[in-house]
């Protein structure tokens, strides 16, 4: 699908997704020079990756792309409860979890059709 075809707030939601996927990586490294848990890296950098993939997929309207960045966030986020870091403030408020999928699902289920 043309750029042109995509409408804007699913522009706007990949750029957004797409700036949060790099302070990820930032996040992974430092992490790793601060506090390594291999464990978390190692789970953290396949699901930023999938998660990279999937906002692609968005942006390309693709419908396995929305099933790619659930799968990946959901995943992501249930390495935070199983190997917390230290000093993690998305523990300590749970409900934010739970916003960003909403958000998502606002955004995109109202161009569900277009989705290839």
């Amino acid at each position: 699908m043309e750029a042109e075809n995509r409408p804007l707030l699913i522009t706007l939601l990949c750029v957004a997704l797409g700036g949060a996927a790099v302070m990820n990586i930032v996040g992974i490294i430092y992490a790793f020079y601060n506090f390594p848990s291999f464990i978390r890296i190692g789970w953290t950098i396949p699901l930023v990756l999938a998660g990279m993939v999937s906002i692609y997929a968005l942006w390309k309207m693709k419908k396995w792309g929305v099933y790619l960045f659930f799968a990946s966030y959901f995943l992501d986020k249930a390495t935070l409860f199983l190997f917390p870091p230290e000093n993690m403030t998305q523990l300590a408020q749970p409900w934010m979890i739970i916003v960003v999928p909403l958000i998502f699902c606002a955004i995109i289920f109202p161009y569900w059709k277009r989705f290839d």
